[in-house]
């Protein structure tokens, strides 16, 4: 099956030691799986611009994400040698990127496939080129440079391919300007007409024979390489979407299609002995994958009188045990998307990727998790196939998680979240979720669940959570961060994170001080210019430009984000990354009648701001802090947390309240 990459950015993504045990937890949960701290490693390769902007400079990012607490560490490396003189402020690569993770015998190699513009005089050509990145000894490589000739990356087969841009008029089918060479010893392994592609760890070509006058006719021949370097002939090639009819045979069970003539119905089932069992519905198309080790049968069903041509369509899908035939689970519309979708198995059986084709770039693609039937968000809207980041290396397995990504790094006043099991994710209603349990953990607390809901008590705060409200996974319960946080009173829960790299959850309580910042933050300096603070006069916010020495403000992030403590305690913060605005569908420079209906209308003032700014400030009392949101211009700027009113510290240390 084909797969078209959107991509501009391409990365690849590598999971390493995720295993399974089990874990007993007294008074809340029986058994429950746990996954090992497991490494995730992305690799991202860019141009940066160099700091006397003279040249562009290849530069490779490598970010290191621990599934144990989510935090990733950020590694970044520069091949000088190899810069290219600056034209204009726009990356000189090309949108034809690849990026490949590849296991040698001492470790990882990335390699990178992109091309610059080159322009001798009027004439304006591209050079590609395929560099390495050795992970461990962090040397840089040059496999190839091909001035002209564009390149093709096969990283699982171990190979690359030049050739010359296409012309369909200048074409032979005795031309064979394709050459293939070996990833690591560069040697020639074929040379053909058209770009080889691959076939898991094979690669696949055709051949093309002319016959005998005076008919003059070509046959085109399927051919496969594999690694020993066996060339066998498959004979008449079929098309690049072509798929042979399903006939596969597990146990006793043979997997196939049936053709009801009564019917007049074609369905998709399976044979035991000479009894046919239909999977799929009457009035319906199937789509049927297996996992990649037969684990998993997954069935798409489409309506058959659907209208072939729209971009949207009703669907609903069937997880089958295969060794069975049992249905395990009836899903509808993963987050209720009606978008045709393309399902990428890199992750073994236990997870698969669901890509939603879309044209807006509002649709979110995300996971399955096909013992359970869980389907969670993807934090990015980019498409993930053989072309991006199919290449993957595991110590262990998937089990006992529901998503493949790096869990998002929680911190409570600065310290992290340990997780037993999964970590933060985002679940199929776009919140961000996190065991209940470990989050108990981390603040001294205790979960008691009942019939229909689960309460979490920490010091004399607590919060209920109805069950049909969390995520039951692996003997756990999951639930909505900004729930927990705000029904345990927690001032603010900001976020901060991209499509790649680290993903950061911060909720910060009004026991959280300055030395407890500046431990965690060594480097911070108390601003000097443009410092103050907002805070509370009566109902009415105003903002302070005067130096006060009982108030410390820092820079603690973007453009609006700032920590200011009263004399040691934590006072207010301003941030355009709350993860509640987040979780309302609230982005910087939305408009204000956006921000308003998901917010209610609160109490307006306008106020002069930082740099002689004037905002609409709009506030919405909490218990123990007044919640504002800021408008600029009619477009939401960002929000303010002020803890005038916080409550007292509970007795129960380290609990938050």
């Amino acid at each position: 099956m084909s797969r078209k990459s959107t991509r501009i950015k391409l990365y690849v993504l590598l999971a390493l030691s995720v295993l399974a045990t089990s874990l007993l937890r007294g008074g809340y949960e029986t058994a429950q799986a746990a996954a090992s701290p497991g490494v995730r490693t992305e690799v991202e390769f860019d141009f940066s611009l160099s700091s006397d902007k003279k040249s562009w400079i290849p530069q490779v990012t490598v970010y290191k994400g621990d599934f144990s607490t989510g935090i990733t560490t950020t590694e970044h490396d520069a091949y000088l040698e190899k810069a290219i003189p600056y034209k204009n402020d726009s990356s000189p690569r090309c949108s034809r990127d690849r990026t490949a993770l590849v296991k040698g015998q001492d470790g990882y190699v990335a390699y990178w496939v992109s091309c610059y513009s080159n322009k001798v005089g009027k004439t304006e050509s591209e050079t590609y080129f395929l560099y390495s990145f050795d992970l461990a000894t962090k040397k840089w490589g040059v496999v190839a440079e091909t001035p002209g000739l564009e390149i093709t990356l096969f990283p699982s087969f171990g190979a690359y391919a030049t050739n010359p841009p296409y012309d369909s008029d200048s074409y032979d089918i005795e031309d064979l300007n394709v050459k293939t060479y070996d990833l690591k010893t560069k040697k020639l392994l074929l040379k053909t007409r058209d770009v080889p592609r691959a076939d898991g760890e094979s690669l696949r070509y055709i051949v093309y024979q002319a016959e005998k006058k005076p008919s003059r006719n070509v046959t085109e021949l399927d051919f496969k390489l594999d690694k020993q370097g066996r060339k066998t002939n498959l004979g008449n090639f079929k098309g690049l979407n072509y798929s042979e009819p399903i006939n596969k045979k597990i146990g006793s069970l043979t997997y196939t299609n049936y053709d009801d003539k009564k019917k007049k119905e074609a369905f998709f089932g399976f044979y035991k002995g000479k009894t046919f069992t239909p999977l799929d519905d009457p009035g319906y198309d199937s789509k049927v994958e297996f996992s990649p080790n037969d684990k998993y049968l997954f069935i798409t069903e489409y309506p058959s009188n659907r209208n072939k041509y729209a971009h949207t369509v009703d669907y609903k899908t069937k997880i089958v045990d295969p060794k069975t035939g049992k249905i395990l689970h009836v899903l509808p519309m993963f987050n209720n998307v009606n978008y045709y979708f393309l399902l990428d198995w890199n992750y073994g059986d236990e997870i698969v990727r669901v890509n939603f084709f879309y044209k807006n770039g509002s649709t979110i693609s995300g996971y399955v998790q096909l013992a359970s039937g869980i389907y969670t968000q993807a934090p990015d809207t980019r498409q993930e196939n053989e072309l991006t980041h199919h290449f993957y290396a595991y110590s262990g397995s998937y089990e006992g998680l529901l998503s493949p990504l790096t869990p998002g790094a929680l911190m409570i006043d600065g310290q992290p979240v340990v997780y037993h099991g999964q970590g933060a994710f985002v679940a199929e209603n776009g919140k961000w979720y996190v065991g209940v349990q470990d989050f108990a953990d981390r603040i001294g607390g205790t979960v008691m669940v009942g019939a229909k809901d689960l309460t979490l008590k920490a010091g004399e705060q607590s919060v209920k959570i109805a069950l049909e409200n969390s995520v039951a996974a692996f003997g756990k319960r999951y639930a909505s961060v900004t729930e927990l946080a705000k029904g345990l009173g927690y001032a603010t829960v900001l976020y901060s994170g991209g499509e790649m790299g680290p993903r950061t959850i911060s909720i910060y309580s009004a026991n959280f001080t300055e030395e407890q910042f500046l431990a965690q933050h060594p480097e911070a300096k108390v601003m000097e210019d443009e410092a103050g603070y907002l805070k509370m006069n009566g109902v009415v916010p105003e903002f302070v430009a005067e130096d006060a020495s009982e108030y410390h403000t820092y820079a603690n992030g973007g453009l609006i984000d700032f920590i200011t403590f009263k004399q040691g305690k934590l006072h207010s913060i301003e941030t355009e990354k709350s993860l509640y605005a987040i979780e309302k569908g609230i982005s910087y420079y939305d408009p204000q009648k956006k921000v308003l209906k998901a917010y209610g209308t609160g109490k307006k003032s306008t106020v002069k701001y930082r740099w002689n700014y004037t905002a609409d400030m709009y506030v919405y009392p909490y218990k123990g802090y007044q919640n504002i949101q800021m408008i600029m211009h009619g477009n939401y700027i960002g929000e303010f947390v002020i803890l005038d009113e916080a409550p007292s510290p509970s007795s129960m240390e380290p609990v938050h309240t």
